[in-house]
């Protein structure tokens, strides 16, 4: 009867893997054959539509014309060419096999020890993942850059009427070409000018000076040499140098220096103003210094830092407005 009883377990156990080996050798096809379709599928060549224009226009191509003291009224001739930029596209359509993965339940049979020497089997589900696929239509735009027509011109200026400039001064003017668009425009100038323009494929902008426009003072004009502690006898300052590079364009003028002396505090902690005055020059008395007493003012330069913030102007003057200019701050005198 025992006998009888294994041979049965053992014909049961064939066929459920005789199964098992079909159903494997069944999915094994359908993979091969969803494998055959998708390679077919992406090899569908894609479907192209007719070329259209995006976007057209005209670039813009800039000329400068700089006049310093030392040039002529009549600049070089300069040649702009504005390039049409256009933008071509076109809609590709294609054919892509997308994919979700589903699960399905299998079924195996699983054999396991149940006191020996007797073998027992159960059934026993999986939740095994698949592919479900298909086709569907995409599209896609594709542009390229290429170069149109093109516009050319030349352009030159001409400066004329009472002017003259200081040798810190250069006059700036631009032409700019967008299409057959030109548009002049003056950067900066001590001068108020009128203009008029001649001539088509050569432009020539004939510019006449009128009166002159005051500007704050140049700022490099005036530059500190040193500022230093002096000690003579028993007497300790703090001594400030100032050159002026072009003292000679403004004779019968003045410089009024605007400093302020500061005692340097710990980082953190505000610095303090010991001295806050203007300070007088004839331009004939150039160089400009400025001293401060350390014993009037009660500076202790063996133990304290100190330095100058200043600004400066120029009075009286028929080439600057009386605008301060900004010098910020000197180097440091006193405790090293």
């Amino acid at each position: 009867m025992k006998k009888i009883l294994m041979m049965v377990l053992m014909l049961v156990s064939a066929a459920f893997c005789q199964a098992s080996m079909t159903e494997n050798a069944f999915n094994s096809d359908l993979n091969k054959a969803a494998s055959d379709i998708k390679t077919s599928k992406s090899q569908v060549p894609p479907v192209t539509k007719a070329n259209y224009i995006k976007s057209r226009y005209y670039d813009t191509q800039c000329t400068d014309f700089n006049f310093g003291v030392n040039d002529g009224a009549l600049s070089p001739l300069q040649q702009l060419i504005s390039t049409e930029r256009i933008t071509e596209c076109w809609m590709e359509y294609y054919t892509e096999e997308v994919c979700i993965t589903l699960y399905r339940t299998e079924y195996r049979i699983q054999y396991y020890n149940c006191g020996k020497p007797k073998l027992c089997s159960r059934q026993v589900a999986e939740e095994v993942p698949y592919q479900q696929c298909w086709p569907e239509q995409r599209q896609r735009e594709n542009c390229a850059n290429k170069i149109g027509n093109s516009v050319q011109r030349k352009v030159q200026l001409s400066l004329s009427g009472n002017r003259a400039l200081f040798p810190w001064e250069t006059e700036k003017f631009q032409a700019c070409l967008t299409e057959d668009k030109m548009v002049f425009s003056i950067k900066s100038t001590p001068y108020n000018y009128t203009s008029s323009q001649s001539g088509n494929l050569n432009v020539l902008y004939s510019l006449t000076a009128g009166n002159r426009i005051l500007a704050a003072p140049e700022p490099e004009s005036l530059y500190l040499t040193s500022l230093e502690r002096v000690q003579n006898n028993d007497e300790d300052r703090i001594v400030m140098q100032v050159k002026d590079a072009w003292p000679n364009y403004f004779a019968g003028s003045k410089v009024a220096i605007h400093a302020r002396l500061m005692l340097a505090r710990p980082r953190g902690i505000p610095d303090i103003v010991t001295t806050d005055l203007v300070y007088d020059f004839d331009v004939s008395a150039e160089p400009y210094s400025i001293d401060w007493n350390a014993k009037e003012l009660y500076l202790n330069l063996d133990s304290e830092t100190y330095y100058v913030i200043w600004e400066f102007k120029r009075v009286g003057s028929q080439a600057t407005t009386e605008d301060y200019v900004e010098k910020g701050e000197t180097n440091r005198v006193g405790k090293n």
